[in-house]
C-alpha cells in the first residue's frame, strides 16, 4: 500500500520545519498546498507531480526565493500559476506553466532564465496575442523540449 497516495491535507504547521529543503507530495490526493508552505525559506525542491486533485498553488509562492525545482507534471485540475513566478530567479525546473485568464502572467516566463529540461506552456488560448519572440523564451538555452498547448 502506498501511504503517500492517501494524503489529502497538509497541515498548516508545515512551516515549523524551517530547515526543510525538499518536499515531495507527488501522487497524493491534496487539493491545495497551505499558504504556510511559503514560509519555508530554505525550500529548494517542491514536487507535486501527478497530484490530479490539486486545484491551486499558494498565492505567495514567490516568497520561496531558494526554490530551484518546482515539478508539477500531470496536475490536471491546476488552472493557473500564482502571480510573481518571475521572482523565482533560481528556478531551474518548472515542468508546466499555466497561463491565467487574460494571459497576463505569460511574460513572467521572461525572467526565469535558468530553465532546463522540459517545459509545457498550457492554456495559451487565454492570451490574446501570443508572441514568443518578445523575450519570453530568450536565455532558455538549457531547455530540451518545449510544448505549447492552446487548449
Amino acid at each position: 500500500m502506498d501511504f503517500q497516495y492517501y494524503l489529502e491535507d497538509i497541515p498548516s504547521s508545515i512551516d515549523n520545519l524551517k530547515l526543510l529543503r525538499y518536499v515531495d507530495f507527488s501522487g497524493t490526493s491534496i487539493t491545495r498546498l497551505p499558504e504556510t508552505v511559503c514560509n519555508l525559506q530554505n525550500l529548494q525542491t517542491l514536487k507535486v507531480n501527478n497530484c490530479q486533485d490539486l486545484i491551486i498553488l499558494p498565492k505567495k509562492l514567490e516568497k520561496l526565493f531558494e526554490l530551484r525545482y518546482l515539478e508539477n507534471d500531470y496536475c490536471y485540475r491546476l488552472d493557473s500559476m500564482p502571480d510573481g513566478m518571475d521572482r523565482l530567479s533560481l528556478l531551474h525546473t518548472l515542468n508546466t506553466f499555466i497561463v491565467n485568464e487574460g494571459g497576463t502572467n505569460l511574460n513572467e516566463l521572461r525572467h526565469l532564465n535558468h530553465q532546463e529540461g522540459n517545459l509545457c506552456i498550457q492554456n495559451l488560448h487565454r492570451s490574446r496575442n501570443v508572441v514568443l519572440e518578445n523575450g519570453i523564451l530568450n536565455k532558455k538555452n538549457s531547455l530540451v523540449s518545449l510544448k505549447l498547448v492552446f487548449r
